[in-house]
């Protein structure tokens, strides 16, 4: 085939689907954790799909939570809340209780996502589109509910007055620190 863009034709013939699609369909899968990113933190340029009931943590507060590191407070945030990538459980991994193969399998399973006519994955959560910015950190519904006692609206509560309190705590801090050293 004669074309002028000869790597999307290679991508198609051996099965794959060219980048264009592809990307769209990554935009489908609804994200959540840490949204690593170059963006500033209040930028609102990153485009993506999280489950309803879904909520975002201000990139202040992750960032906050780690003592001005972002990715030290998504750790911090991960553990808290026991997710990982796309809403999985965190595996305990060490020691004489390290997860054997078929329990990572079972592990994995929330990933992998088959899709039915519709475009919509077996059994998932409805999609909300936002606009979201790298440094913030998207808090499965599941976990949103289990915080508020299985009431997901109380756990939005208790989540808007854990970022009221990170912030106080983190501007309390940063008045305490030194100014630069004069000469």
């Amino acid at each position: 085939m004669n074309s002028p863009y000869p790597q999307m034709w290679q991508g198609m013939a051996s099965g794959g689907a060219p980048w264009e699609t592809r990307a769209e369909a990554r935009s489908m899968i609804p994200k959540s954790g840490y949204l690593a990113g170059i963006t500033g933190g209040r930028a609102d340029t990153v485009p993506m799909g999280v489950k309803k009931g879904a909520y975002v943590l201000p990139a202040d507060v992750v960032s906050g939570l780690g003592g001005g590191n972002s990715a030290a407070g998504a750790n911090s945030l991960n553990k808290l809340l026991g997710q990982g990538p796309y809403g999985a459980a965190m595996p305990k991994i060490g020691g004489a209780h390290a997860p054997k193969f078929a329990n990572l399998q079972k592990t994995a399973a929330p990933i992998r996502q088959r899709f039915d006519d519709g475009g919509m994955a077996e059994g998932s959560e409805p999609v909300a589109d936002i606009v979201a910015s790298h440094g913030e950190y998207v808090v499965e519904p599941s976990a949103v509910a289990k915080l508020g006692g299985g009431d997901i609206d109380h756990g939005h509560n208790i989540l808007d007055a854990f970022v009221k309190h990170v912030r106080n705590k983190t501007i309390k801090k940063l008045k305490r620190l030194p100014g630069p050293k004069k000469k």
